[in-house]
């Protein structure tokens, strides 16, 4: 039975997960899972969002909001 991967691609950005978008998010995800020798069934979950989405995935993860330093 040949490997199915379950990649679910969701928006909280109005038009962000277009039908061209979600093809082209999941072919990349593909490639990249066979490019490391993935060969079972994996979900990746994706989600397209902006600064304040991620604002707010921040604050609810880390049960208050700093900034994240980054280089």
């Amino acid at each position: 039975m040949a490997k199915r991967h379950y990649i679910p691609v969701t928006a909280d950005v109005p038009g962000a997960a277009s039908e061209g978008n979600c093809a082209l998010i999941r072919k990349v995800i593909r490639t990249a899972l066979a490019a490391e020798g993935v060969d079972v069934p994996c979900e990746v979950d994706v989600l397209l969002t902006n600064d304040s989405g991620i604002h707010e995935i921040n604050r609810e993860m880390r049960q208050g909001w700093t900034p994240l330093r980054t280089c």
